[in-house]
């Protein structure tokens, strides 16, 4: 039987920061990620449209990063705490229930960094 080989991309995934991701759900230590994907905020503080992409495109390109031995023991998670729904059906309302969000995941995940991305802050 013969070990199916790698592609150059799978290759590639292997080696960069993307394959150390894991489910928000599997408890290991980690560097967390909660992201705000989330326009209303933003354009409330006089910003732009289209920020909501403004995490998810950070984080793609942090994933690309190559792999070094000092990275290879950490893990990384990301969590959405935002939600455009709620934020157009009162805005009030959805910042404390974002922010209950943000405590939970702090509270509940082992995580040694955290790092909150947009909400238009």
């Amino acid at each position: 039987m013969t070990k199916p080989t790698n592609t150059q991309s799978q290759k590639r995934f292997e080696e960069s920061l993307g394959s150390l991701f894991i489910p928000a759900t599997e408890a290991k230590e980690c560097i967390l990620f909660l992201k705000s994907s989330s326009d209303i905020g933003v354009i409330r503080n006089g910003g732009r449209n289209g920020a909501r992409f403004a995490p998810q495109s950070l984080l793609s390109h942090f994933k690309k990063l190559s792999l070094t031995s000092k990275l290879k023991t950490h893990h990384f998670k990301e969590i959405e705490v935002a939600s455009i729904h709620e934020e157009e059906a009162d805005f009030k309302i959805s910042q404390i229930q974002q922010s209950s969000r943000i405590q939970n995941a702090i509270n509940q995940e082992n995580a040694a960094f955290v790092c909150h991305i947009g909400g238009g802050h």
